[in-house]
Order: C-alpha cells, then sequence, then structure tokens
C-alpha cells in the first residue's frame, strides 16, 4: 500500500489533489477541516487513510501555519476511529472474527 501511495506522489498525483484542495483552504482552521473531512473519505482502511492523507496534505498544512503535531493528532485519530466504526473498513472482519471466537477462559 505504501508502494502505491509512493508513486501516486511520484507521479503528482498527490501534490495535484492538494493543490485542488489548498484552493478551498485559506486558513489554519480551514486546514484543520480539510484534513478531518479527506481523513473520514479515506475510511476503508486506517493505514490507507494516514497515508494518504499523511501524504498529500503535508505540504498544505505547513504553508498555512498548522503545526505538524496537530496534523499528525487529527489524521491518526480520525482515521482509527472512522475504520473501527465503520462497518465497511478492514477493522470490521477482525472485530467481528474476534467476538465470535469462544473465550479460552
Amino acid at each position: 500500500m505504501s508502494g502505491l501511495i509512493e508513486i501516486l506522489a511520484k507521479s503528482g498525483g498527490a501534490k495535484g489533489f492538494a493543490n485542488m484542495i489548498f484552493k478551498l483552504a485559506t486558513t489554519v482552521y480551514h486546514a484543520g477541516v480539510l484534513t478531518v473531512t479527506i481523513s473520514f473519505a479515506f475510511f476503508f482502511d486506517d493505514f490507507a487513510s494516514i497515508m494518504i492523507s499523511g501524504k498529500s496534505l503535508g505540504p498544505l498544512v505547513s504553508k498555512l501555519g498548522l503545526s505538524v503535531q496537530k496534523f499528525s493528532f487529527i489524521v491518526h485519530m480520525m482515521a482509527v476511529s472512522v475504520a473501527s466504526l465503520c462497518p465497511l473498513s478492514s477493522w470490521a472482519g477482525i472485530q467481528i472474527g474476534t467476538s465470535n471466537q469462544r473465550s479460552v477462559w
């Protein structure tokens, strides 16, 4: 998966995506809201959401002045919480499998 993200970055897809979003964001607040929105859009897997959001929005948020720590917190927390709550994510199979197993105790 990280190889695919790197190919998107090298081909210019991530930069084009960030430039398209950069037109919508003019303040630090907008950068935070767009980070939440993009992280929410990639709900199917938490690692994919972190890699896609981080790689494509990293240059944008640094230009707008959002701190790296706040950006990484938003991306990580949105990715993990949305993926674990969404029934269509990769975590759904793990949660269903774990809940169906019998207890060893």
